[in-house]
């Protein structure tokens, strides 16, 4: 089944959501991998799927952002 990118929205936020329950912080995960795929549209391979592309940058953004070095105090 093919998709395009607003009818991935849904499912992306909801995995979003399971990486970081706070809802803007989920919303700027997407945001973020949104604007990643963009970037890198080149390396879409349609025999993976939009949707599965789509959570798959999310869980890469997500490792970047989420998973951070944190200073300690």
């Amino acid at each position: 089944m093919d998709f395009n990118v607003v009818e991935c929205l849904p499912a992306l936020l909801r995995h979003a959501r399971t990486l970081e329950p706070d809802a803007e912080r989920a919303e700027e995960l997407v945001a973020r991998a949104l604007s990643w795929a963009i970037e890198h549209t080149s390396q879409f391979d349609p025999k993976f799927g939009l949707e599965n592309w789509l959570i798959f940058i999310t869980d890469m953004v997500a490792c970047e952002v989420l998973d951070r070095p944190r200073k300690l105090a």
